[in-house]
C-alpha cells in the first residue's frame, strides 16, 4: 500500500544525555521536558506536549491544599514564576527554547487524556497598561511580629499597585531560618487593583505573621516569607473560598455532620485549617460557653446571644474580651441585649467619642433600670407589677410577659 505523504516519527532519549567529554550523564529533574521543549524549538514545531500524572498546572499543591484549581491556560513568564517557586510540573528552563519562537506547551496526563490540561502560550498584551511605578517606604518599631501589618499597610492601596515594596532604612541585618514563601503569581498582578490586599488581608484573617516582602523585577509575582510552620496554612487560607450560599441547602444534605464541638476545632484548626471560620451559638448551654475561650485562641469568630458566658464572672467575661482583642478575632454578643438591638455598641461608640451621656430611655425585659437615689428597686419592681409591665412572676426568669418602659437620666 503505498501512501500519498509519508509520516515520520522521531524517538530520542530525553532524561539520558552525555557531556561534552562523551561521559553519560542525566539531565536532572524534568530533564525530560527541557529536551522536548529543545526539540520543539529546532523543529518549529507547532505545540509541545509534555505528558505526566497530573490533570495539568494546579494553583497550589493539591496535596496539600484541597481547593486548588488546575489553570488552564498560562503565559510563558507564569509558567516560569510558578516553577522558579517551587511547582513540580514544570522546569523554568523548559520555557526558554520554545519562548522565543511562540510555541505553546500543553501539559496533559497521561492516565486522564480526557482532561483538557494546561495550555502555556503568549497571552494578549494591551498597549495601554499603566507602566508608572511607585516605591514606599515604611517603617516603625511596632511592626515585626504582628499579624495584619501589611494588611493594614496595603488595604490603603484601593488603586492599582505597579510597583515594590521597599524598606530603605535598616539598623541590623539578621539570618531567620525555618521560613518558606508563598507566592501569588499572575501575568495582571501589576494592573489589577485590590490583588495585594486580597493576599495580605487573607493572610492577616488567618493570623499569619508576615515576615518579609518582595515584588518580583518582571512584575509577575508578589511574594512574602511565613514561618514553616504556618506554610500549609498560609496556602489554604488564600485559597479559601467559602461555602456557596446558593447552595448550602444541597451542600448540607450531601455533606453535613452530626455536631460534634472537638471535631469541629480540630478540623477548622487542626490540618483542614479554614480562614474566616464563625461558630454562631444559639444555644443556653454553659457548656458551649465553655468552648468560647479555646475557640477564639485559635482564631475562631464567636457570635452568640447564649448569655451564659456574659453574665457569670465578670473576670471571666473580661478575660474573653481581652483574648478576643490579642487573637484578632471578634466576639459579637450584642443579640443577648434588646432583642439584638445595637444597643451597647451605639453606647460605647458614644463614650469612646467623649460624648456626655444626659438620658437613657427604652424599654426592657425583664429587667428594671432606674434612676439613682430617690426609690428602692423593690418600690419600682411593685409598681411595674401593678401596672402590668412585668413578667407574671418577676422573680423567675423566662417567664413570658409585657414589656416595662424605664427612663434613666444619667449622673
Amino acid at each position: 500500500m503505498e501512501f500519498s505523504k509519508s509520516i515520520e516519527a522521531v524517538i530520542a532519549t530525553s532524561f539520558i544525555a552525555s557531556t561534552p567529554d562523551n561521559i553519560p550523564t542525566t539531565l536532572k529533574r524534568d530533564g525530560s521536558d527541557f529536551s522536548a521543549a529543545i526539540m520543539g524549538a529546532l523543529l518549529r514545531a507547532r505545540q509541545v506536549t509534555i505528558s505526566t500524572d497530573v490533570d495539568g498546572v494546579y494553583s497550589a499543591d493539591p496535596r496539600k491544599v484541597s481547593e486548588a484549581v488546575i489553570l488552564r491556560t498560562l503565559s510563558y513568564q507564569e509558567a516560569w514564576e510558578m516553577s522558579y517557586f517551587g511547582a513540580n510540573v514544570l522546569h523554568p528552563r523548559t520555557i526558554i527554547p520554545v519562548m522565543r519562537y511562540d510555541i505553546p506547551i500543553v501539559i496533559r496526563n497521561i492516565f486522564n487524556l480526557s482532561a483538557p490540561g494546561t495550555m502555556i502560550c503568549r497571552p494578549f498584551v494591551c498597549e495601554n497598561e499603566d507602566d508608572q511605578i511607585v516605591d514606599t517606604a515604611v517603617k516603625g518599631t511596632g511592626m515585626a511580629g504582628v499579624p495584619g501589618t501589611a494588611n493594614a499597610i496595603w488595604s490603603y492601596c484601593h488603586h492599582d499597585i505597579s510597583g515594590k515594596f521597599f524598606l530603605y532604612y535598616y539598623s541590623q541585618v539578621a539570618i531567620i531560618p525555618n521560613c518558606s514563601i508563598l507566592a501569588a503569581v499572575g501575568r495582571k498582578m501589576a494592573s489589577m487593583p485590590g490583588v495585594s490586599a486580597t493576599l495580605f488581608n487573607a493572610l492577616a484573617k488567618a493570623n499569619i505573621n508576615v515576615r518579609a516582602i518582595a515584588r518580583g523585577c518582571s512584575e509577575y509575582n508578589i511574594t512574602v516569607a511565613v514561618k514553616c510552620e504556618y506554610c500549609v496554612r498560609a496556602l489554604r487560607a488564600v485559597h479559601s473560598r467559602g461555602i456557596d450560599l446558593l447552595r448550602w441547602t444541597e451542600l448540607l444534605k450531601e455533606k453535613g455532620e452530626v455536631a460534634d464541638l472537638n471535631k469541629f476545632t480540630q478540623h477548622v484548626h487542626g490540618n483542614h485549617f479554614l480562614p474566616n471560620t464563625v461558630l454562631v451559638d444559639c444555644t443556653a448551654d454553659s457548656h458551649v460557653t465553655s468552648y468560647y475561650h479555646d475557640w477564639l485562641s485559635k482564631g475562631i469568630h464567636v457570635i452568640t446571644p447564649n448569655k451564659r458566658a456574659n453574665s457569670g464572672p465578670f473576670d471571666q467575661y473580661l478575660k474573653l474580651r481581652a483574648l478576643q482583642r490579642k487573637s484578632y478575632t471578634h466576639y459579637f454578643y450584642e443579640a443577648t441585649v434588646g432583642a439584638g438591638l445595637p444597643i451597647i455598641s451605639t453606647l460605647r461608640g458614644l463614650l469612646e467619642t467623649e460624648d456626655k451621656i444626659l438620658r437613657i430611655e427604652g424599654i426592657f425585659r425583664p429587667g428594671i433600670f432606674t434612676s439613682s437615689g430617690t426609690r428602692s428597686f423593690s418600690e419600682v419592681v411593685a409598681e411595674a407589677k401593678e401596672a402590668g409591665y412585668t413578667e407574671p412572676d418577676p422573680s423567675v426568669e423566662g417567664q413570658v410577659g409585657q414589656d416595662c418602659y424605664v427612663a434613666a437620666e444619667s449622673t
